[in-house]
């Protein structure tokens, strides 16, 4: 599948043109599911499956789910929107 590697990232444009990904395909030869659950012995079929939130569960068929990635902000918009408490002395 893809290029060596087991692993394909489907990805796509957010309006603010930002890319994001939609989906991971992940060859059968890479990964295998033990009491309902996707792992793997492949490092970088791994690497992937770690960086997913959650336990990644069977649906149905071959389809798998995990948890969504929490929404994160940038750390310079933070603290350009981050009002301190005034200093009382």
């Amino acid at each position: 599948m893809g290029r060596a590697g087991h692993t394909q990232r489907i990805a796509g444009k957010r309006s603010s043109g930002s890319w994001a990904t939609h989906a991971w395909l992940i060859s059968k030869d890479g990964a295998y599911v033990e009491k309902g659950h996707l792992k793997s012995d492949v490092s970088k079929v791994k690497k992937v499956l770690q960086n997913l939130r959650g336990d990644i569960k069977k649906v149905r068929g071959n389809m798998f789910k995990a948890k969504p990635r929490k929404m994160l902000l940038k750390k310079t918009n933070l603290q350009k929107n981050k009002k301190l408490p005034e200093r009382r002395t």
